[in-house]
This record gives structure tokens, sequence and C-alpha cells, in this order.
């Protein structure tokens, strides 16, 4: 019938706007790929547990804290408008991709400046220096691996475990 053919068309072209937002967000979730690259991030995550963790754990770490790079109100995303976009709950004590608290910000700068003699500003964090947020994300998983060795000196786990267990107490806040 002539009604079936117009929500036929009308679900058709639907489906043709959402792979057409699906294509757009294929290349947006990679547009920091190269930020994870810089010698400042590889310098860092080096660090951390002997270069146990890799660039690709850093980022499935921000991935999981931002809605895959989608929500709007992290502040480094808030100007994302193609692709995937979502406003969805961000906690405004936490900030930036790796979504840090205050307490954290400072643990991962302090850990940094002992480990690298790099260092990074908290405004920076909080305003949405993507390159920033990522080497704190990374610092804060040294603060982390630092806690988890010393806490636990013997029958540690090891390998992807270790990584488990840490990312874990990362998300535990």
């Amino acid at each position: 019938t002539a009604k079936q053919g117009r929500e036929f068309i009308k679900l058709l072209k639907f489906y043709i706007k959402q792979r057409q937002v699906l294509d757009v967000e294929k290349v947006e979730f990679h547009r920091f790929d190269l930020l994870f690259t810089q010698p400042i991030i590889v310098q860092t995550l080096a660090k951390v547990k002997s270069g146990l963790f890799s660039l690709a754990d850093a980022k499935a770490l921000t991935c999981q804290e931002t809605f895959d790079y989608t929500n709007t109100t992290v502040a480094g995303l808030t100007d994302k408008t193609e692709g995937i976009t979502n406003d969805g709950p961000s906690n405004p004590s936490f900030f930036g991709i790796g979504q840090i608290g205050n307490a954290a910000i400072e643990e991962a700068n302090t850990w940094l400046i002992e480990n690298t003699g790099l260092f990074f500003n908290a405004d920076e964090i909080k305003t949405g220096d993507i390159t920033k947020q990522i080497l704190a994300t990374c610092a804060y998983l040294g603060v982390l691996s630092n806690i988890l060795d010393k806490k636990f000196p013997d029958n540690q786990p090891t390998g992807n475990e270790y990584k488990k267990f840490v990312f874990a107490v990362y998300n535990a806040g």
C-alpha cells in the first residue's frame, strides 16, 4: 500500500542517516590517536611498571571513561558535534578524558615529576588540553601501580591480570 511505502522510505532514510553518523564516528573515534603516540606520552607510559601498559591500554581506559569519546560534557570533548554524541552523566568532580579527580591529579603530577622530570598544570587537565589529560591518565596508572606494589609485595598478579587489577582500582576512583 502507499502508506507502507511511505513508512518504508521514512525508515530507509533514517537508516541511511544513522549509517552516515556511524561512518563519521569511525573517523572521530581515532582523532586522538596521534596524541597517544607523542614522545611525552610514550616516555611516561614506559616508566609505569617497566612498560607493562601499552598505548592501547591507555586509550582503552580513556575511552571507557568517556563513552568512547562521545560524552560532550567532558572537558576536551565539549566541541564534538559530529558522529555519535551524548551528554550523559559526567561527575563534575572528575576531569578530562581520564576522568581524574583533584587528589588523583596531584598524585599523578607528583609521580610524573619523580619518574620523568615532567610536570603539568592541573588547570590544563580541567580545561580540555587532551595531551595533558592523557599524560595525567598515564601518570596515574603509575601511581596506582606503585600503590599495588607496596601494598601487595608478594603474590602479585602479573601481565594482563596485573593490568586488570590496576584498571579496577582506577575505575573505583
